[in-house]
């Protein structure tokens, strides 16, 4: 039977329809949690951040310049775990400036902000380059840390500041386009942190974003264990 164009067209279109909903219907989803927008000013300049939740603090560290939409999926997890969720919305990460003083201003902005809240010592969630500052902001003041955990971090960053035996998780995309071994760089910062490691199957630079549904239990499971 040979269709009608009109038909035929009507047909497709309903098909892109159905694809197109089955894709959302697929896509990981970020349940909305009630944030407050919060700032003060700190000895740099301004800190932003967003407060959710009830609990042991963990303090997240963007590595892009999205924060919230890229922790979008771990949020909601933790927060309905039991954890205070402070999301640092103010990361100058791609400014000129050396990677070594981009790590120790936002290392800073971390130590000020664990303080200001008055509820620490946090666990640390650093993302990218941001791991660096994470790392740093414990070589500072590493009474303010309760643990780290690195998503996606490179040698180079973490290895800015001498941090101390720290407890660390290290997750890493198996298929993380920054690296051409990402397991093999892993293993480095592992070596250097005296981490654990966990390779995240299907996922790249942002295995938070990638795969939340590894990622966020992970988290929530590596602390859990810190604090039982």
């Amino acid at each position: 039977m040979t269709l009608s164009p009109t038909l035929a067209g009507r047909l497709l279109g309903l098909a892109i329809v159905f694809a197109g909903m089955l894709m959302v219907m697929g896509a990981p989803k970020a349940d909305p949690v009630a944030a407050l927008q919060s700032s003060f000013d700190g000895a740099q300049g301004r800190i932003s951040y967003t407060d959710a939740g009830a609990g042991a603090l963990v303090v997240l560290v963007p590595g892009t310049d999205a924060p919230q939409a890229e922790f979008r999926y771990v949020v909601p997890q933790l927060v309905e775990n039991g954890f205070r969720v402070v999301t640092l919305t103010t990361a100058p990460l791609a400014d000129s400036s050396s990677s070594s003083a981009r790590a120790s201003a936002l290392g800073a902005d971390i130590v000020e902000l664990i303080r200001q809240l008055n509820a620490g010592p946090a666990y640390l969630t650093g993302s990218a380059a941001a791991a660096g500052a994470v790392a740093w902001a414990t070589a500072v003041a590493p009474q303010e840390v309760r643990g780290l955990v690195l998503l996606g971090p490179s040698l180079a960053e973490t290895a800015q500041a001498p941090v101390p035996n720290m407890r660390t998780l290290i997750l890493m995309g198996e298929s993380d386009p920054a690296f051409a071994a990402p397991k093999v760089e892993a293993a480095a910062v592992a070596r250097l942190l005296n981490g654990q490691v966990q390779i995240v199957a299907k996922a790249g630079g942002l295995p938070h974003v990638d795969a939340p549904a590894t990622v966020g239990p992970a988290m929530i499971d590596f602390m859990d264990r810190l604090e039982s």
